[in-house]
């Protein structure tokens, strides 16, 4: 199967859902595992990852 993505690379797992979705007509928010999510999820799960790298820098510690 040919890549669907921009860089002609092959589909990860994540790629491959969130061209699935897109390709069946849905429109709504996906997240970063290429999943259907809603805004509220997808925005609370930004804050917490944002929460979680602040406080290791605070920490000292490297983050992702």
């Amino acid at each position: 199967m040919a890549s669907r993505r921009p860089d002609g690379q092959p589909e990860s797992e994540a790629d491959t859902r969130f061209f699935d979705l897109r390709d069946g007509g849905y429109t709504g928010w996906i997240d970063q595992d290429g999943y259907a999510t809603t805004e509220d999820e997808f925005r609370a799960r930004y804050e917490r990852e944002c929460d979680e790298a602040w406080a290791q820098l605070q920490a000292g510690q490297e983050t992702r």
